[in-house]
């Protein structure tokens, strides 16, 4: 059956990555689904799994997604955005020069860029392929990426409560969103993203 909103999900199973992400299938009665990259084609055509979230287009369609797919709904609340990052041992970092650090500094910023860039660009032409095997594209309403918002700031404020790295580095994010706020606005249509509906309350988000 098609999926057109967020109710459609309750009692399906789900191949969907992250804690956050746990907790909004719980919130629905939808099941959680760890499957490897690998195995998550076989797992939709054999009904292990009755939906998969997983990358961009291209990439799905390198997968086989297009093969054991009908419907393909978005936005994706669970992954908002595409990019890469690096993850270097602070110690292996520490013993760098500051000119090797300024090399990979400026290396890793401009693969973002550009992964960010290539990565909006391979949608086009592979939205036509897979509306070409019959795949047919649906979105979720407003109101339910609203309810999505708030089971997310609700998970957030438990989880910053008992883990202050967690914490920290949150409500970094969530800051610049917030302080983004009116800049978005006023680009707004033309920007890309959206502001949120509203903010959890953190105790150190201004």
């Amino acid at each position: 059956m098609p999926i057109n909103s967020l109710a459609d999900l309750k009692g399906k199973k789900v191949r969907m990555v992250g804690k956050a992400t746990g907790y909004v299938l719980q919130k629905l009665g939808a099941v959680q689904v760890m499957t490897s990259p690998a195995e998550v084609a076989q797992a939709m055509s054999v009904g292990a799994v009755d939906a998969v979230a997983f990358a961009t287009h291209n990439i799905d369609w390198s997968m086989g997604l297009a093969d054991v797919a009908k419907y393909c709904i978005g936005p994706s609340w669970h992954q908002s955005f595409n990019a890469s990052g690096v993850i270097i041992n602070k110690d292996a970092w520490d013993s760098l020069s500051p000119e090797f650090k300024k090399i990979i500094e400026a290396a890793t910023m401009e693969n973002t860029i550009y992964m960010t860039a290539i990565a909006q660009w391979d949608e086009i032409p592979y939205i036509d392929k897979f509306k070409d095997k019959g795949v047919k594209n649906t979105k979720f309403s407003e109101k339910d990426l609203k309810q999505v918002e708030e089971w997310v700031w609700e998970y957030i404020v438990e989880e910053a409560k008992n883990n202050p790295d967690y914490n920290k580095i949150v409500t970094s994010m969530l800051q610049y969103l917030k302080d983004y706020r009116e800049v978005r606005y006023l680009q707004t249509p033309f920007a890309q993203g959206r502001n949120p509906g509203s903010f959890p309350n953190l105790p150190r988000l201004k």
